[in-house]
């Protein structure tokens, strides 16, 4: 009697040993079936993802080149014309200045106008300057050097500080006009 009973524990703790390794297996099969099907699903959003990054970054590079044409605007759709400066207007003779007034002479303009990018005559152009070394994209209303962008054309930008107002036309000539009481009051913009 005491070996049939050990007979049957032995059977019956082999058959709950396969029904606990099938029933782990089964859960491990599902559980790896729902990583499988996860990855599926995120890996075309991780891809797509990826591939409209790529895409934006080829988009912003062309945009920032300034060797970009104008035409086609690759981030809006739109028609853009960049209006650039010739380089060979820029070219400016030295002049002779006294030693003392060489003494009080005031120092390089840091900003200098680059291009500009406009949508069409009349409307919004934004323009690309340099700060030193800096590149900057400028909108009216923009502070650059300690002066605020108060107009940009197509032709050229303006931009004031307390004292004076400073205009930079796309063909490198430079304008800076003090701007006083009188003249202030009596200029409309």
């Amino acid at each position: 009697m005491k070996d049939k009973a050990m007979i049957t524990a032995s059977v019956c703790a082999l058959l709950l040993a396969v029904v606990a390794f099938i029933r782990i297996e089964m859960v491990k099969r599902d559980f790896d079936l729902t990583v499988s099907e996860a990855h599926k699903i995120t890996e075309g959003y991780d891809l797509r993802f990826i591939n409209m990054v790529k895409r934006l970054e080829v988009v912003l590079a062309t945009r920032a080149s300034f060797g970009y044409p104008g035409g086609k605007d690759p981030m809006t759709g739109e028609e853009r014309r960049v209006i650039q400066p010739s380089r060979e207007a820029i070219a400016v003779a030295p002049s002779f200045v006294p030693h003392a007034a060489a003494q009080e002479r005031e120092a390089p303009d840091p900003v200098q106008l680059t291009a500009i990018i406009s949508e069409g005559p009349g409307k919004k152009a934004t323009a690309v300057v340099m700060n030193g070394e800096r590149s900057l994209t400028v909108d009216v209303g923009d502070i650059v050097a300690g002066r605020k962008v108060t107009k940009i054309t197509n032709e050229n930008i303006v931009m004031e500080d307390d004292s004076f107002m400073f205009i930079y036309d796309i063909h490198g000539k430079r304008e800076k006009i003090p701007l006083n009481g009188s003249l202030r009051e009596g200029t409309s913009r």
